[in-house]
């Protein structure tokens, strides 16, 4: 269930109340205080859990709905695929490679983490390891390593139907991962030149 924000400004929430299960839940999550800027959509609860009863959401909102009738059942997270793959360029159609774990080396020819590999030489220009190409360089646009990159390359399952973000150290772009030990190994092993 999401608080969607329709208006011209941002919306602070302030506080919630709900049936008591609810209400429990949105003290563990304390939401509090977080501005929803417009046109954004705030996940509320992703818990396996049924609900039933209303929802009121306390905010500095001018207008609209603040109390809800509520009910469903939320559903847990699909489990994180065993292999990522890295698309790059203008329209994201260069393949950078794959990656299963950080930190092991793979001999498949498509990894990453193979240093003979294409995608994990130093001397590939589809390599995001090549500090000289578009992909590996410190002021490629389209390179993770460029910390003010505006197109990064993005990680995708193997059928490229489930996007989980931008592999990047500009940990300022909306869609970057934000994971501390993938932007370390990236740090470390992509864009360590």
């Amino acid at each position: 269930m999401t608080i969607t924000n329709l208006g011209n400004a941002t919306l602070t929430v302030t506080g919630m109340t709900g049936t008591e299960r609810l209400r429990r839940e949105l003290d563990d999550r304390d939401d509090r205080g977080r501005g929803v800027t417009t046109g954004d959509d705030h996940l509320l609860t992703d818990s396996s859990t049924t609900y039933n009863g209303t929802l009121t959401v306390v905010a500095n909102h001018t207008s609209g709905t603040n109390t809800i009738s509520i009910s469903g059942t939320g559903v847990s997270a699909a489990p994180a695929p065993t292999v990522f793959y890295v698309w790059g360029g203008p329209s994201y159609t260069q393949f950078l490679g794959h990656f299963s774990c950080l930190f092991c080396e793979e001999f498949d020819p498509d990894s990453i983490n193979n240093p003979y590999g294409t995608y994990g030489s130093q001397f590939s220009p589809t390599s995001m390891r090549y500090q000289f190409g578009t992909y590996g360089s410190q002021f490629s646009n389209s390179s993770p390593c460029y910390e003010f990159a505006s197109n990064p390359p993005r990680v995708y399952n193997s059928s490229r139907t489930v996007y989980y973000g931008e592999l990047t150290l500009n940990q300022f772009r909306r869609d970057a991962i934000k994971d501390a030990a993938i932007v370390g190994w990236v740090q470390e092993n992509i864009c360590r030149h």
